[in-house]
């Protein structure tokens, strides 16, 4: 196989003429599966060529028969080993010219055996900082599987693994280590080569077989973002992290039967607090998550919802009512019979008396996400000396504790001209 090899002559005197033949062996080793390369004769040496070849070990599929050239010939006898045992075929070779033989010049071709390279497991997954477990075979016994040489190739990869042009010894198992919040992939491809030897003797190389590998990333577990403000009825659910794993879902440390999804719908049909976590796990382990709280809550929809209101300064004068915050269901009720349902409201106070209207604001579709906002109105009567102040406040004999939620559009000790609440 491009190797040059040795060469000989051959002569006989006949009648005072010298019976010449040049023959060449250009690949005295070669790999099964190849061919022979020897040449006999040159053009126009007037010599015709007779070969025979003989199998040393009897582990050669098929010889070519003798031939006869009439000019330069070259054997070409293509050499297949029956086993994994090196083989040695000799070629015997005469020239003559019809008359006379020349002397029989014999060439050995040894066939060097290919590996048949295997590895297992082709696909295998393992732990980041785990070892690998690549097993290779090449098919062949002692003393030519002293001879094989293995090299491999990684793909690019962010996991530790590396190659090798050349080692006498099987794979060197490698340490890989996911440091990503994935899965990372890694492909080895491994070739093994036979050579006894000898600067006449080719490399003679496996087919190349591939072993992949997925690295488990940490079994970090993580829960994605969830509203803070979740009221009565909200749709709420949690996401675990990382992906296409085993989950448990707990909930104030104990765990949920059947929450064994990567998602968990969060129970919010009545106000609570309640702290959830997930274990996560791979085949490298299990995780538990920082818990996360699930305040659910009557009003939270209305957490920055407000009222703003005007003044009276006189019998029958108009308060005007406005309401900011989320769109909601409205009903307004100014304790006097009189119901209103629109955002903002206007209303008239007759008598001299407290009023404690309200406000009920409720989230379209959810009876329960509700929030109630409390007044207390008082009248305002002019006095008598215009230059101290142009209004005192009329207030009930008795006035009874507003509830804890109650709102107030100005402070009770704000000035008399802001003289209600």
């Amino acid at each position: 196989m491009g190797c040059e090899g040795e060469a000989a002559s051959s002569e006989v005197r006949v009648r005072g003429i010298t019976l010449r033949g040049s023959i060449a062996n250009n690949a005295p080793s070669i790999c099964s599966g190849s061919a022979v390369n020897i040449t006999a004769g040159t053009d126009g040496d007037g010599l015709t060529y007779d070969w025979t070849s003989k199998d040393n070990v009897g582990n050669i599929q098929s010889l070519g028969t003798a031939q006869t050239a009439s000019k330069a010939a070259v054997i070409r006898d293509i050499l297949t080993l029956k086993d994994n045992k090196r083989g040695h075929v000799a070629y015997a070779i005469s020239p003559s010219n019809g008359d006379c033989m020349g002397a029989l010049v014999s060439y050995s071709v040894f066939v060097n055996p290919v590996p048949v390279l295997t590895a297992s497991p082709a696909l295998d997954g393992i732990c980041s900082g785990a070892k690998t477990a690549i097993n290779l075979s090449v098919g062949l016994s002692a003393p030519e599987s002293h001879d094989v040489t293995y090299a491999w190739q990684a793909s690019e990869n962010s996991v530790g693994a590396f190659s090798s042009t050349g080692n006498r010894t099987a794979f060197e198992q490698q340490t890989l280590t996911n440091r990503s919040a994935a899965n990372a992939e890694v492909t080895y491809s491994f070739t093994a080569s036979y050579n006894p030897g000898g600067a006449a003797s080719p490399n003679c190389v496996s087919r190349p077989t591939v072993v992949r590998y997925s690295v488990s990333a940490p079994a970090t577990a993580s829960i994605g973002n969830a509203s803070e403000k979740i009221c009565v009825g909200d749709v709420i659910t949690l996401t675990a992290f990382p992906q296409g794993l085993v989950y448990q879902w707990s909930k104030d440390g104990t765990p949920i039967d059947g929450a064994v999804n990567s998602s968990f719908l969060v129970p919010t049909g009545a106000a609570s607090v309640s702290s959830y976590t997930v274990s996560v796990t791979n085949n490298c382990g299990s995780s538990t998550s920082a818990p996360k709280i699930a305040n659910v809550s009557a009003d939270a929809y209305f957490a920055d919802a407000g009222i703003t209101t005007g003044k009276s300064e006189g019998p029958g004068r108009l308060v005007n009512f406005s309401y900011t915050g989320p769109d909601a269901d409205y009903l307004w009720d100014f304790g006097d019979h009189t119901i209103v349902n629109t955002k903002n409201a206007s209303h008239k106070f007759l008598q001299l008396e407290a009023y404690h209207p309200i406000l009920k604001v409720t989230k379209p579709g959810q009876p329960g996400c509700t929030k109630t906002f409390f007044f207390l109105i008082w009248r305002l009567i002019k006095r008598r000396n215009l230059q101290a102040s142009p209004y005192i406040p009329f207030r009930p004999t008795t006035c009874s504790p507003l509830p804890a939620t109650t709102t107030c559009g100005a402070s009770p000790s704000a000035t008399l001209a802001e003289g209600w609440c």
